[in-house]
């Protein structure tokens, strides 16, 4: 029940803005034992993209994976556009190449995107050339 409470809480600093508190929040619960849900936890993620604080959204990534709880696609998804969205491709294929769940078509679609419109295209058609191997088909 407490965990549950706790998960309830981040999640409504999180739909209330309130992202330094909810990290903060974040923090405490990991250091109690609690394993946060996923789902605030990438909305915390989302926030702080949305900011352009990819390194406090890196951050939120890395104690939800410390803590034991598991990273879905979406979350992955989430932290990669914030990547691309402010430049670092270079991160967002980082967490490409170390994801713990099959990446998805949205997932090539804005690594790719983001390769192409930055003119890297030999490394696009790398990525697309995993993409394929994977037997992940492109959408567009």
């Amino acid at each position: 029940f407490e965990e549950f409470e706790s998960n309830n809480y981040l999640r409504q600093l999180v739909r209330h803005g309130e992202l330094e508190e909810g990290f903060k929040f974040l923090e405490s619960m990991v250091y109690r034992g609690d394993i946060p849900n996923i789902i605030p936890c990438t909305s915390l993620i989302r926030g702080f993209c949305r900011i352009g604080e990819t390194k406090k959204a890196t951050r939120v990534m890395e104690i939800v994976e410390e803590s034991g709880a598991v990273p879905d696609v979406i979350t992955y998804n989430v932290l990669i556009s914030g990547y691309c969205k402010s430049g670092e491709t270079d991160n967002a294929l980082k967490v490409l190449d170390r994801m713990s769940v099959a990446p998805d078509v949205v997932t090539y679609n804005t690594i790719l995107r983001t390769l192409c419109d930055s003119g890297k295209l030999k490394k696009a058609m790398q990525v697309l050339g995993q993409q394929l191997q994977k037997e992940c088909y492109p959408d567009v």
